[in-house]
């Protein structure tokens, strides 16, 4: 009811196990108002071009008949962003969820793996972000002093040294840590760029990782999402809490 606090949470990282018709999702909680999902990395939220019938709203609506089309997304993760995602069942509910989401009422937090030993323990980044000007890729975002507010609060959970490490110091290559992520605003792509900017990118981030899969993003096109690839294709981030 209005007033009442939910907080739901999932592993780091999440181990997927999605039990759905398309294998999507996974149903975390669920009460007369809410629905809270464990989104599969590589699942399209909403549908995409020629793949309409394919993302976990697609799966909602298969699994759950007439009452699956009066869900609705209350935010959004990137398609290879796994973790909680969250749907009102009611207009009452989105419109309040919606309040919410838009005032910063909701808290987020996620959990990423990045290259490299962080040194210090916690920080904020404080980066304004806008369209990236000096890439081919269209999709991609940056930095840009003129652009909207985008702030995020960091704390390192654990590190994981490499135990070959010879005299030479850190192997970025094999050298990793964990971070948890608390983002003040909702900017596009703001975690990724936020830890690339901090010097330690996420693993596996074909945008804004170690290394810059251009090949990838020149053939995406909104009809052209089925490349066998995608599907084994990830980013080791995952939305791990809402309260």
């Amino acid at each position: 009811g209005a007033g009442d606090r939910i907080s739901v949470e999932i592993d780091r990282l999440g181990k997927g196990g999605p039990k759905a018709s398309g294998n999507s999702y996974e149903v975390l909680y669920e009460d007369d108002a809410l629905l809270a999902v464990n989104k599969r990395a590589g699942a399209f939220c909403h549908p995409v071009g020629r793949l309409h019938n394919r993302s976990l709203v697609n799966d909602l609506r298969n699994d759950r008949g007439a009452e699956g089309n009066e869900l609705r997304p209350c935010h959004r993760l990137d398609r290879f962003v796994s973790g909680l995602l969250l749907f009102a069942k009611t207009r009452d509910a989105a419109g309040s969820l919606g309040v919410q989401f838009e005032g910063r009422g909701v808290e987020k937090t996620y959990v990423a793996l990045v290259h490299g030993l962080v040194k210090e323990d916690e920080g904020v980044v404080d980066l304004p972000l806008g369209k990236a000007t000096n890439s081919i890729i269209r999709i991609k975002m940056g930095v840009d002093e003129h652009g909207k507010s985008a702030v995020t609060r960091w704390r390192v959970l654990e590190r994981f040294a490499a135990p070959h490490r010879g005299l030479e110091g850190p192997d970025r290559s094999t050298d990793f840590s964990l971070v948890r992520l608390e983002p003040q605003t909702g900017r596009r792509h703001q975690l990724r760029i936020h830890l690339a900017e901090l010097g330690h990118p996420i693993v596996n981030d074909p945008l804004y990782g170690e290394v810059i899969d251009v090949d990838y993003f020149e053939r995406q096109t909104f009809d052209n999402h089925d490349d066998p690839e995608d599907a084994r294709r990830w980013i080791a981030l995952h939305s791990s809490t809402l309260t």
